[in-house]
């Protein structure tokens, strides 16, 4: 199905984004309907994105072990290769770089398999270009690629996150996380002691949502990788709270 015609063409949102023509960050779209790829490279073009587009998953994680990408679109619906396998294998080659899912054919069990697997984010078509570009710009930020100050520093006694919130340290040992655990980790430190309801984390970590329900899955299946990561250091694992109908928090 194509969705060029129901996306708009609207005009960049930001002037101060990026300069026109500079590669502010490097873009892999993954995505079988050419068209829809062109358009999308044609619209981040002009936020300064270096466009690479994959017609397959197979060519796409191919691209990815010999070049970089900042963020990766991936659409699910790919031939010859399930797009929750190629999601699983990007996150599997590379821990910290951010995966935004795109599906024309929405469901929330996948959604929940998505997140599970190591989505970053997981949007609807179709989708206006200039909500999709915020999408990769709140996944670009999630890694600091873009300039935006944050103070964000722990107050969680043991804990410290390392200044690109790429990696992150309880009592001196790393903690072996996802960048996804790692800024949900981050959201509960910056306000630690007070519950965060779901839709407030959904907000805070970017992630788009069209139901509560949804909201809930997503926000809670993230938590449950959180904790089973922290398996091995039950001291900061029992400071994360869960508080029926209300949310979670983090005490210090």
């Amino acid at each position: 199905m194509n969705h060029v015609s129901e996306m708009t063409l609207s005009p960049p949102i930001s002037d101060s984004l990026a300069a026109p023509g500079s590669h502010y960050f490097k873009l892999l779209i993954v995505e079988d309907d050419l068209e829809l790829a062109d358009a999308i490279s044609t619209y981040c073009a002009k936020y300064g994105a270096e466009v690479r587009i994959e017609s397959s998953g197979l060519l796409a994680l191919d691209y990815l072990r010999d070049f970089k990408a900042d963020v990766v679109l991936l659409d699910l619906k790919l031939p010859k290769t399930d797009g929750l396998q190629v999601c699983r294998r990007i996150r599997q080659m590379h821990k910290q770089l951010p995966i935004v899912i795109m599906t024309a054919c929405p469901d929330a069990y996948e959604e929940v398999i998505a997140f599970e697997i190591g989505a970053d984010d997981y949007i609807h078509k179709p989708v206006e270009l200039r909500v999709l570009v915020a999408h990769l710009r709140g996944a670009l930020r999630r890694t600091r690629l873009l300039d935006e100050s944050s103070d964000s520093s722990p107050k969680v006694l043991g804990l410290n996150l390392s200044p690109d919130f790429r990696d992150a340290f309880f009592d001196g040992r790393r903690l072996v996380l996802q960048f996804a655990e790692i800024e949900l980790l981050r959201v509960l430190c910056e306000n630690v002691g007070r519950v965060v309801d779901r839709k407030e984390l959904l907000t805070k970590l970017n992630l788009a949502y069209s139901e509560l329900d949804d909201a809930s899955r997503a926000i809670d299946s993230r938590m449950s990788r959180l904790r089973r990561a922290l398996a091995d250091h039950p001291n900061l694992a029992k400071k994360l709270k869960t508080v029926r109908r209300a949310g979670y928090m983090i005490v210090p």
